[in-house]
């Protein structure tokens, strides 16, 4: 292997669990996340690499609530990330941050550690909203975190925002939208509200105050518009950056490049295999590695995974590397559904390739469907 590889590490702590949130997490004290951090250390220089120095160019602390762990535990973590692999000089390494949790002094011990991006979750500027999520900061708090943040010299800064929450209008949004272009963070991520199954919001979501599906069409693109005209890039579905500021380690996910996760629920695609680990935090740190992981399928990606990840981008993907990956040309046999999307002003369509329109990144979910066999 060649092209170097990203890493994700999986840590699974919140100070309290957000009323939308679905992931892998647990509230934790002290001690569970200590003997964590050595289970997680203990996969990571347990995973076979076959003896190769594989290379890495991105390494993602996602959670739950990474900042929850302490310098030290972050910097044991990298440690052993370098002592497997081979991390490049450039490779660029982020940790997901709570406002809530962050100290005095951790970013500069954080920016020692060579960790050189942060993606601050802020998700709206406004208290009543952030209540309503179930979110522990305050907007003060995060201004005094991205504050300390740029201090520390953080020149890659992430912010992630929500659209469509409770209590949200299209000029709360526009608040919230206007102090992050004057704050001017390198990317931006700005995510729909999806009330998954068997959250709180499920339970709740006949008395939730939500905005109807045309004043979340509209903050959708009032968000793209406002972006865009502050030097964003609508690189992705759900996410901006300023030019040369996309995000390295999830392009890997939408572009078919080799990942490994490491942690529970984590998943990875390499060397021509998808494999993940248990989400039951308790087997993880009780059974034997090769108990927690599963093998998915034997190829890396099929069509369908192909064809739902590629146009996530505004890349989209070209006939002809299509045709290489599964002999034969894409427009065969959906010459129908390819003409709707152009109709419809879903998708650009040209001899080399296919991208999807703005409108079609609002619609992704239903135009991409179109095009799966």
């Amino acid at each position: 292997m060649t092209e170097p590889i990203g890493i994700y590490l999986h840590i699974p702590f919140c100070l309290s669990r957000c009323l939308y949130c679905d992931f892998v997490s647990s509230t934790g004290d002290d001690g569970e996340l200590s003997a964590y951090v050595d289970r997680l250390i203990l996969e990571i220089n347990s995973f076979d690499t076959g003896g190769a120095r594989v290379k890495v160019d991105s390494i993602f602390f996602g959670g739950g609530t990474p900042s929850r762990l302490s310098f030290s535990q972050l910097g044991r973590i990298l440690d052993a990330v370098r002592a497997k692999f081979e991390v490049l000089a450039d490779c660029e390494t982020t940790v997901e941050v709570n406002p809530a949790t962050y100290s005095e002094g951790y970013f500069d011990r954080l920016h020692s550690l060579g960790v050189n991006r942060l993606s601050i979750g802020l998700q709206s500027i406004h208290e009543n909203e952030l209540r309503a999520l179930g979110r522990r900061h305050t907007y003060s708090d995060f201004l005094e975190c991205f504050a300390s943040a740029r201090q520390a010299g953080f020149d890659n800064i992430s912010v992630d925002i929500m659209l469509g929450i409770p209590h949200q209008t299209e000029a709360s949004l526009e608040a919230t939208l206007s102090e992050l272009i004057r704050l001017a963070p390198e990317h931006i991520s700005a995510y729909m509200l999806i009330i998954e199954e068997g959250t709180p919001f499920a339970k709740m979501k006949d008395t939730l105050a939500l905005p109807n599906e045309s004043q979340e069409r509209k903050m959708y693109f009032d968000t793209d518009n406002r972006l865009i005209s502050a030097d964003y890039c609508h690189y992705e579905v759900s996410n901006f950056s300023k030019r040369g500021y996309e995000s390295r380690h999830n392009l890997k996910y939408w572009t078919l490049t080799d990942y490994i996760g490491f942690g529970p629920s984590a998943h990875s695609c390499y060397l021509g295999k998808r494999f993940y680990n248990t989400s039951d935090i308790h087997a993880y740190m009780t059974e034997d590695f090769g108990n927690i992981r599963f093998t998915e399928c034997d190829g890396a990606y099929g069509e369908d995974e192909y064809i739902m990840l590629k146009l996530r981008t505004v890349y989209g993907f070209e006939f002809e590397d299509f045709r290489r990956r599964f002999g034969y040309d894409f427009r065969e046999g959906r010459e129908d559904e390819l003409s709707d999307l152009e109709l419809f002003q879903l998708a650009f369509i040209t001899d080399r390739g296919i991208t999807l329109t703005p409108q079609g990144f609002f619609l992704s979910n239903s135009a991409i469907v179109k095009l799966l066999k």
